[in-house]
C-alpha cells in the first residue's frame, strides 16, 4: 500500500523488451509526466491519492514522489540477436539460423554452453567462423517431404519419419535420432520407425503419436505427403497419394482421394496411374468381347463367331466358362484325295481308305487319276507267318521263306530246333 503523498507512473515504450525500475524521484518530472501530474513546478501533491495546488510551500519544496516506471525496450532489429531473418546476410557479424518460432539472427555463445534447448557450434558468419547458439531441437515434429530438411547444424542426425510407424499414411514429420530414451525431450520416446527415404531407424516420436505445426512450421506452410490406402481390382493393393500443410488450426487433412475399385467413367479410381485401366468391363463371360467408352459405359460384344476353326471333323462351340470348344463328330467328310474312299471323321481328323488295295503285302498298289488300279510286284521283305522259315521276301506277288535247317535229327518247332 502506498502512502498518500505516492503516484505511480507506468511508462511504456515498447512491446517487445522489459524493463522496470523503481525508486524515489523528483517530484518534477518534466515532459515525460506532464500529463499524469498535471504540470510542474510549484504544484503540491496532497490529499489521500490526489494532487492539490494549494498547500504548504515548504512541503512542495521538500516532497518527493515514488514513481514505478516500467519501460519496454525495443531491441534495435533488424540485425541484432533474436531479431526475425530470412537469410545470413540479415545478421551481421552473425547467421540466421531456425527456431520453433521463426528463423531468427543467432546470439554468440556466452561459454562453452548455451543453456538448455540450446547448442553452441562453429558456424561461419559474414566475419568468419564464430560460435554460435543454435536451438537443438528446431525442427521437432515438423511435417516435411524428405530428410534433408530436419536436419539443422544443431541437430545432423534428424530425419523425416512416420511416428506412428504407419508408413506414411498420416504423414511424415521430423524428428532427432536417439538410442534410448534419455536422448529424447519429455513426452518423447526412442522407438524404431520408419524412414521416407526407405528403411527404418531409432528415432524420438510423441508418445500420443501426433505431432503439431510450430509457429514456423505455419508460417512456412511445411508440408508433408500422405496417403488413403484400399483394395483394387482381382484384390490389388492400391493408395492414394496426396498432402497435409501446416495451417492456422494445425495439420490440414490429407487430400488424398480415397481409392475404389477401378469402373468404366473416364477417371483414374483406384490411383494406379491410368484411367479405367484393367478389366473395369469384365462380364465374366469368356465368349464376349468386353469394352469401355468413357461417357457410355461399358460394351459387351459376341465373339463366338471366332471360335470356327474350319474343321468339318470337329463341332465348334462357345462356353462362357471355357471359351471355345471343338467336339470330334464322326461325320462324313472328304479328304480330297482321288485314291481313298469312304472318308469319315474320326478323332478329329478326316479319314479314308485307300481306293486301290488287294491286301497283298508283296504288290505295290498303284492308283491313277486316269487308270484303273494296278498292282506290281516287288521283291521286299515280308512275313510268311511260318515259325520255321527265314529270310521271307516277296516273289512273284507270295510272301516265301526258306526252311529253318536243324542239325542231325532235330526239328523246327515254333521256330526253334530241338529234339523231335
Amino acid at each position: 500500500m502506498r502512502s498518500a503523498s505516492q503516484v505511480v507512473a507506468l511508462v511504456a515504450f515498447s512491446s517487445v523488451a522489459r524493463v522496470v525500475r523503481a525508486g524515489v524521484i523528483p517530484l518534477c518530472l518534466g515532459t515525460l509526466l506532464a500529463v499524469a501530474l498535471g504540470g510542474c513546478g510549484n504544484d503540491a501533491i496532497s490529499g489521500p491519492g490526489s494532487l492539490d495546488s494549494a498547500g504548504d510551500a515548504s512541503a512542495k519544496a521538500d516532497a518527493a514522489v515514488e514513481v514505478e516506471v516500467v519501460v519496454e525496450v525495443t531491441p534495435a532489429c533488424p540485425g541484432l540477436a533474436g531479431c526475425a531473418c530470412t537469410k545470413d546476410a540479415d545478421c551481421p557479424g552473425s547467421a540466421c539460423v531456425p527456431s520453433a518460432e521463426a528463423r531468427l539472427c543467432a546470439a554468440p555463445c556466452p561459454g562453452t554452453s548455451c543453456g538448455a534447448g540450446l547448442v553452441c557450434k562453429a558456424t561461419p558468419t559474414s566475419a568468419g567462423e564464430k560460435k554460435l547458439c543454435h536451438p537443438r531441437l528446431a525442427t521437432l515434429c515438423q511435417p516435411c517431404l524428405a530428410s534433408a530438411a530436419c536436419k539443422t547444424l544443431a541437430d545432423t542426425s534428424a530425419a523425416c519419419v512416420a511416428v506412428t510407424g504407419d508408413l506414411g499414411a498420416s504423414g511424415w514429420s521430423c524428428t532427432p535420432s536417439c538410442s534410448t530414451n534419455t536422448d529424447c525431450p519429455s513426452a518423447y520416446s526412442c522407438t524404431t520407425v520408419p524412414l521416407v527415404e526407405g528403411g527404418s531407424a531409432k528415432h524420438c516420436v510423441p508418445d500420443d503419436g501426433a505431432c503439431f505445426c510450430n509457429p514456423a512450421a505455419v508460417a512456412a506452410g511445411a508440408k508433408t505427403s500422405c496417403f488413403h490406402a484400399g483394395v483394387g481390382l482381382a484384390g490389388k493393393k492400391v493408395a492414394c497419394y496426396g498432402q497435409r500443410a501446416c495451417a492456422k488450426n494445425g495439420l490440414t487433412p490429407c487430400d488424398a482421394t480415397v481409392p475404389v475399385t477401378e469402373v468404366c467413367d473416364g477417371l483414374d479410381n483406384d490411383c494406379t496411374g491410368g484411367k479405367d485401366d484393367g478389366p473395369v468391363c469384365d462380364d465374366k463371360n469368356a465368349c464376349t468381347l468386353d469394352t469401355c467408352t468413357p461417357g457410355k459405359g461399358c460394351g459387351h460384344s459376341d465373339t463366338s463367331a471366332a471360335c470356327k476353326d474350319g474343321n468339318p471333323c470337329t463341332d465348334d462351340a462357345c462356353d462362357g466358362q471355357k471359351g471355345c470348344t471343338y467336339q470330334p463328330n464322326s461325320l462324313p467328310c472328304d479328304d480330297g484325295q482321288f485314291c481313298t474312299k469312304d472318308d469319315t471323321c474320326a478323332a478329329g481328323a478326316c479319314k479314308a481308305k485307300p481306293l486301290c488295295d488287294d491286301g497283298n503285302p508283296c504288290t505295290e498298289d498303284v492308283c491313277k487319276t486316269d487308270k484303273p488300279c494296278s498292282f506290281v510286284n516287288h521283291k521286299q521283305p515280308c512275313d510268311d507267318a511260318e515259325a520255321c522259315t527265314k529270310n521271307d521276301a516277296c516273289f512273284l506277288g507270295k510272301c516265301e521263306g526258306k526252311p529253318l535247317v536243324c542239325n542231325g535229327a532235330e526239328v523246327c518247332k515254333a521256330g526253334v530246333c530241338q529234339a523231335p
